[in-house]
């Protein structure tokens, strides 16, 4: 079995140029050995960045291997630098076969790292009580008595509530949170967010207001009326728009620092309908099919690039930073681990690709900022971003 300090001292040494003839022929074993074979294949289909390759399209496993062994060919130094270090992350983050935790010293010179987020909430009364939610559970339920998912009674929230009562669950920075709704539909709360909602649904709309982002699971529901039987609509409303379903599972992102409110359909059918369009118009109503997803934008709706699966994988317990750019990852681990985010200088144009799972600490996510000519520094709450100069003076 390998050893993953060595295997570590080897990737590490070798884009820091400091490996003797010896160690560098070590290396390169490493990519080539069919002992590694799994490894390898492993991080090439979850390689984080590809830097100088990025120019050349989108990620291909055989185009990077050769990039690689074309430097082991030339016997020199020079290289992709990204892509070396991508090995190195790869090494330390492939959770289901290792777990190799980095050096807490931050390079600010100060021991320093954070945990990652897990399951934190509040719920807030009608009056402005704040009652805190156990963080050893995964969620609340309101059907029937208030309880949590697994049955056990909420503490401070006896005979608090009425059917009548509109409340508000909140989810912290370095949060996550789970409720089933009175009606037997689910959401799923991501960081920073909160829902508004009743402790009982209407029978003649069900009606949620969110703010941040969340997954939801409608529950469909029917209702008689006289010799009919109806459905009753499910209705999330966000600071800009009004999302209307009937029985369906999508996800709503709708961050005030995110440059638009995104809607991804993962089953069923939904309406989304813009509150305005501004001064140019545009579409301000779309119906999407499981799959699409839309974003607003100035110009009204409209129809988002990225895959359900990305917008989705957060429910899932991983980050998804596939063609995605430093501040929007920077956004996501910023909420996640509760860190206010800065940057020295310009923010740097770069582009990410890959997966990593969310339950890892700061430290070892931000290994990943060395692939990139960046440096960080961690101080309390607040993480700076600090773009190093390349060779040639540039940044």
């Amino acid at each position: 079995m390998m050893d993953i300090e060595r295997a570590t001292y080897l990737l590490n040494g070798y884009h820091e140029e400091k490996l003797s003839e010896s160690e560098y022929a070590e290396f390169f074993a490493l990519l080539h050995e069919d002992q590694y074979a799994l490894f390898r294949e492993q991080w090439l289909d979850g390689c984080w960045s590809l830097g100088e390759l990025q120019s050349q399209g989108e990620p291909n496993n055989e185009r990077i291997l050769s990039t690689i062994f074309k430097e082991q060919q030339k016997r020199s130094y020079r290289r992709t630098y990204s892509v070396v270090a991508a090995i190195v992350l790869f090494f330390s983050l492939v959770a289901t076969v290792y777990t190799f935790v980095f050096s807490d010293f931050s390079p600010s010179g100060q021991l320093a790292d954070i945990e990652p987020g897990g399951n934190k909430a509040n719920i807030v009364l009608p009056n402005g009580e704040i009652v805190s939610l156990s963080e050893q559970e995964q969620g609340l339920s309101m059907k029937g008595e208030i309880r949590y998912l697994d049955g056990d009674p909420v503490s401070g929230l006896k005979n608090k509530i009425d059917a009548s009562d509109q409340l508000a669950l909140t989810v912290p920075r370095g949060g996550v949170y789970q409720i089933t709704l009175s009606d037997g539909s689910e959401v799923w709360l991501n960081s920073e967010s909160k829902l508004y909602y009743s402790a009982q649904l209407g029978k003649q709309k069900r009606e949620v207001f969110l703010e941040g982002e969340a997954y939801f699971k409608v529950a469909k529901l029917y209702v008689s009326e006289g010799d009919t039987v109806r459905r009753v609509p499910f209705v999330v409303k966000t600071a800009k728009q009004t999302i209307e379903v009937l029985g369906t599972q999508f996800n709503v992102s709708a961050y005030g620092d995110e440059p638009g409110i995104s809607t991804t359909l993962v089953e069923g059918k939904v309406k989304v309908t813009m509150d305005s369009v501004g001064a140019h118009g545009g579409i301000n109503e779309m119906v999407l099919k499981p799959g699409e997803s839309t974003i607003t934008g100035t110009g009204g709706l409209l129809l988002n690039d990225l895959s359900s699966k990305q917008q989705t994988a957060w429910k899932e317990g991983y980050f998804d930073f596939t063609n995605m750019p430093l501040d929007q990852v920077m956004r996501q681990l910023g909420r996640w681990y509760g860190v206010d985010i800065a940057y020295e200088g310009k923010i740097p144009k770069i582009m990410f690709y890959g997966t990593i799972e969310r339950n890892n600490r700061l430290s070892t996510i931000m290994t990943l900022l060395e692939t990139n000519h960046l440096d960080y520094r961690l101080e309390k709450n607040k993480l700076t971003i600090i773009a190093k100069e390349r060779k040639g003076g540039k940044i």
